[in-house]
């Protein structure tokens, strides 16, 4: 609950938050720097020979949650069907690894999921819109792999350096990995939310958004609880249930 602290600081104080929001990539650049520390290539490797679970589970993120939203959205909530079906449209969050660290799941496998699902993302909400909506809609491709090299492969090869080279500076701030995100996932909530803080404020007591984003969120839930049930590690549970709840 730490990071939603965030939302009234981001309503009292957002001139703060706004002056943050510029460095959002930057910030989540360094949380999952310290996401990777520590990381064993090996795994991502392991995982990477595997691809046929990875690819599950970024259709279920991108085709199956969008599908189910879809006429829930539009029988019980049409105002706001547009903003519901474009937010389950989106890729697993870049943050998703850095969630899986904090609550100590599988960190490989979360940030493989959420690499996939990124990479494979332009293709299908360009598809799933002009097939459902009739809407023409280009997603840059080249730009997504910018933003991916900043804010995952960067920090990934950091972390990689770093363990190398500083072995024993890794092993004394590792107690601290936890907190660290934490704090850094405070301040990308800040971040974020604070430009939007007059919008909040005007919806802070408009109950049927809330039932709408309540009800994407129960359909997310609910797939993310399915989804694992084959898995019998907690730390791939983890990573799995990250990456589904947890969207760009």
């Amino acid at each position: 609950f730490f990071p939603i602290l965030a939302i009234p600081l981001a309503l009292l104080a957002p001139s703060i938050g706004s002056f943050l929001a510029p460095y959002t990539s930057f910030l989540l650049a360094a949380l999952l720097f310290f996401s990777f520390l520590g990381l064993d290539p090996k795994r991502l490797l392991e995982i990477l020979r595997h691809p046929a679970e990875t690819l599950y589970m970024s259709l279920t993120i991108l085709i199956l949650t969008p599908l189910v939203v879809f006429p829930v959205m539009q029988r019980f909530f049409p105002e706001y069907f547009l903003g519901a079906v474009l937010f389950m449209l989106l890729p697993s969050a870049i943050s998703a690894p850095a969630i899986t660290a904090i609550y100590g799941g599988n960190v490989a496998r979360s940030a493989v999921n959420t690499l996939v699902s990124s990479l494979l993302s332009p293709f299908t909400i360009s598809l799933f819109l002009s097939l459902f909506l009739f809407a023409r809609v280009t997603v840059s491709p080249l730009k997504i792999l910018w933003q991916l090299g900043l804010i995952i492969f960067l920090p990934f090869i950091l972390g990689l350096i770093v363990d190398r080279t500083k072995p024993h500076l890794v092993a004394k701030i590792q107690p601290y990995y936890r907190r660290l995100n934490l704090v850094l996932l405070f301040l990308i909530f800040f971040a974020a939310l604070s430009p939007y803080s007059v919008d909040m404020k005007v919806n802070l007591l408009n109950g049927r958004l809330w039932m709408a984003v309540l009800v994407a969120h129960v359909v997310l839930y609910l797939f993310a609880k399915l989804a694992v049930l084959h898995e019998k590690n907690l730390a791939d549970k983890i990573a799995l249930e990250s990456n589904l709840f947890f969207l760009n």
